[in-house]
């Protein structure tokens, strides 16, 4: 058969709920966290690709983190090019990077859709568009949703934000990553 769930997906924390035929039911998709109903608008990825949300990512995050090596290497990233007055010039852009990184936490995922500037970020060998972040983060909804119901999920109704920007064009461009 299959299930059609609602999902509010915050800033800050996002949720999934049912309707019964009777009453409306939330589900506890974060068994970790103090309020299971509730998870976190939180990612972890971990350097083999494994992705972790809610507190579960928080705690997975500090169980690799705290206390480990780190080793930085300077790398290069691209360039930038200055313009000024009659001078032009080209000149390279290094950072440093911890080559022993187990993992990245992305926070604010929702937040990144308003920005028309932001179009994705490297995960190691990896880049990930924007559409990619919502896509892995919302997947691992969905995972834990039918896990939950023990059945797929075939429909969804998504929350959004009445706008996302008051820039018509970017408000459309963030519902279609959305």
């Amino acid at each position: 058969m299959g299930r059609t769930v609602g999902i509010d997906f915050g800033t800050s924390n996002s949720g999934v709920a049912f309707y019964d035929g009777q009453k409306v039911n939330l589900l506890p998709l974060d068994p970790l966290s103090s309020m299971p109903e509730v998870i976190k608008t939180i990612m972890y990825i971990t350097r083999d690709f494994k992705t972790y949300i809610g507190q579960e990512a928080v705690e997975m995050y500090y169980k690799q983190n705290v206390n480990r090596i780190r080793r930085y290497v300077k790398k290069w990233v691209g360039e930038i090019e200055f313009h000024g007055g009659e001078m032009d010039y080209v000149r390279d852009v290094y950072v440093y990077v911890d080559e022993l990184n187990p993992g990245r936490l992305l926070q604010f995922i929702k937040t990144a859709l308003r920005s028309e500037f932001y179009q994705g970020t490297q995960i190691f060998d990896r880049y990930y568009t924007l559409g990619d972040i919502v896509t892995t983060y919302l997947q691992a909804l969905k995972n834990r949703t039918e896990a939950i119901l023990e059945e797929p999920v075939t429909s969804v109704t998504l929350g959004r934000p009445v706008k996302f920007s008051e820039d018509p064009a970017l408000d459309k461009r963030s519902e279609s990553i959305l």
